[in-house]
C-alpha cells in the first residue's frame, strides 16, 4: 500500500520585504515582497539601472516608458502586470479582430490595451501601436500639485527610488539588474515555512495531554 504524503498544517512565518523592509506574514506561499507595488518598485529600479548601463536610456521610447512606470509607481493603484496578462489565444484574437492595426492611428499594432479597468473581455481590449499606447497612458495620469495632501509623500518616494537607481552599486539585492535571482530566496523562505510547520507539529504533539 502506498504511503500517504504527510501534509503539515500551515504556520504563519514573519519575513521582511526586500523592497521596503516592512515585516509581513506568509502562510502558504513564500513571498519576497509585502505587496505588488513593492515588487514593481524593485522591478522599476532594475529596469532603469539596466537602461542606464546599456545606453538605452537615451532612446525617446525608453524615456517615455520609464516616465510611465514612475507614474504607476507613484500612484495609489500601481500597475499589476500579472493580472493584466493575456493568454496567447486571447492576444491572437485581438490581433485578428483589429486586422493587426492600431485602432487609433491605423499604423501597425504592437500592444494590446485595456480600455478601462482590468477586464479581459474582448470589448475592453484594443490593439494600439506603442506611440498611441503611451499617449493614452500619459493622458490618464493625473499630475499632483504641491498643494496636494500626498505630494510630499510621493516626492519622498521618488527621491528614494532615484537614489537606488543612481547608486554606483545596488543598494538592495532586488536592485541588481545583473545578478538578481529570486528563485534561491524564494526557496529559502519556503524552507523556513516548512521548518515552522514541522516545529509547530512537534510542539502540538509535545503538548498533547494524551501523550503525557
Amino acid at each position: 500500500m502506498p504511503r500517504k504524503k504527510l501534509v503539515l498544517p500551515p504556520v504563519p512565518v514573519e519575513v521582511v520585504c526586500l523592497n521596503c523592509d516592512e515585516t509581513f506574514e506568509v502562510l502558504k506561499t513564500a513571498k519576497l515582497f509585502c505587496k505588488v507595488m513593492c515588487r514593481d518598485d524593485a522591478k522599476l529600479v532594475r529596469y532603469f539601472r539596466a537602461c542606464k548601463r546599456d545606453g538605452r536610456i537615451d532612446r525617446p521610447d525608453i524615456k517615455q516608458a520609464i516616465q510611465i512606470r514612475f507614474g504607476f509607481a507613484l500612484s495609489d493603484i500601481g500597475y499589476d502586470e500579472k493580472s493584466r496578462k493575456l493568454s496567447p489565444a486571447k492576444r491572437a484574437e485581438v490581433f485578428e479582430r483589429d486586422n493587426g492595426r492600431c485602432r487609433e492611428c491605423g499604423e501597425e499594432g504592437t500592444e494590446i490595451d485595456h480600455i478601462a479597468g482590468r477586464s479581459d473581455d474582448m470589448g475592453n481590449l484594443q490593439l494600439l501601436c506603442q506611440t498611441c499606447h503611451f499617449r493614452k497612458t500619459e493622458k490618464n495620469m493625473i499630475q499632483l500639485s504641491a498643494t496636494d495632501d500626498k505630494y510630499a509623500e510621493r516626492k519622498m518616494k521618488y527621491i528614494k527610488l532615484m537614489l537606488r537607481i543612481m547608486a554606483e552599486k545596488p543598494v538592495r539585492e532586488c536592485d541588481d539588474d545583473i545578478a538578481w535571482n529570486h528563485r534561491p530566496l524564494v526557496n529559502e523562505r519556503q524552507q523556513a515555512m516548512q521548518n515552522a510547520r514541522i516545529l509547530g507539529m512537534l510542539n502540538q504533539a509535545i503538548n498533547n495531554p494524551a501523550l503525557q
